[in-house]
């Protein structure tokens, strides 16, 4: 099978080609993700896995988001998955930073789950008066290893983010439950505005996974 990925096709894992968004470097557990032709064949559409679809997309090119994820949502109403077609559609593009880290969830999920752990183990330190500084230490090194996985899976991007923003950025992301559990779900479309105070003081429990499935709110703009 030698069919180029393009942005105008739904993601189906386990086909033939890889996604353009999925780098996979070995250990990482992303797995084998591939692309089928768009279309109003339902059969495509029942055949794609939504969920990995949607963290390809936040993962893969900014500039192949829209165009991938209407082909997706097209895919998903041929099919009868209004409710999906629907929520796909409302999908909105992520921002840079917040892509570098969506990337770093898809090709490093475990750095990310690290990360989760490490806020955790911060607040029930500080909750029965535990060791803080090692749980301090140990959220840094959290922190180093998402920066690390987001500047790794993002390298050779035109328009990459320097680590400084992604450090910050993480910071910011883990001092918000919201934003951490749309990380973990690999569907942070923004850096949370009112984050980035760090680890110090704060005392937020390690927050579940967004929904798999996406829940949509009407948009009101394109």
């Amino acid at each position: 099978c030698r069919r180029e990925p393009r942005a105008d096709r739904p993601i189906v894992p386990g086909r033939c080609q890889r996604a353009r968004g999925d780098r996979a470097r070995p250990g990482t557990g992303s797995g084998t993700l591939g692309v089928v032709p768009a279309g109003d064949d339902p059969t495509v559409g029942e055949a794609v896995d939504v969920d990995a679809a949607v963290a390809l997309l936040y993962a893969g090119p900014p500039d192949d988001f829209v165009n991938g994820r209407d082909a997706l949502a097209r895919s998903l109403r041929a099919a009868g998955r209004r409710d999906e077609a629907t929520a796909v559609k409302a999908l909105r593009k992520p921002k840079a930073v917040a892509r570098a880290l969506d990337a770093a969830r898809l090709h490093d999920p475990g750095a990310v789950e690290g990360l989760a752990a490490a806020v955790a183990a911060l607040s029930a330190a500080q909750e029965d008066g535990d060791d803080v500084r090692a749980a301090l230490g140990a959220l840094r090194d959290a922190e180093r290893a998402v920066t690390d996985a987001a500047l790794a899976a993002t390298t050779g991007d035109d328009r990459a983010v320097d680590a400084s923003t992604v450090g910050a950025a993480v910071r910011a992301v883990l001092a918000d439950p919201e934003g951490l559990a749309a990380l973990r779900a690999g569907r942070l479309v923004d850096v949370p505005s009112e984050g980035g105070f760090g680890p110090a003081g704060f005392g937020v429990e390690a927050a579940a996974p967004a929904e798999a499935v996406p829940v949509a709110r009407p948009r009101t703009g394109t």
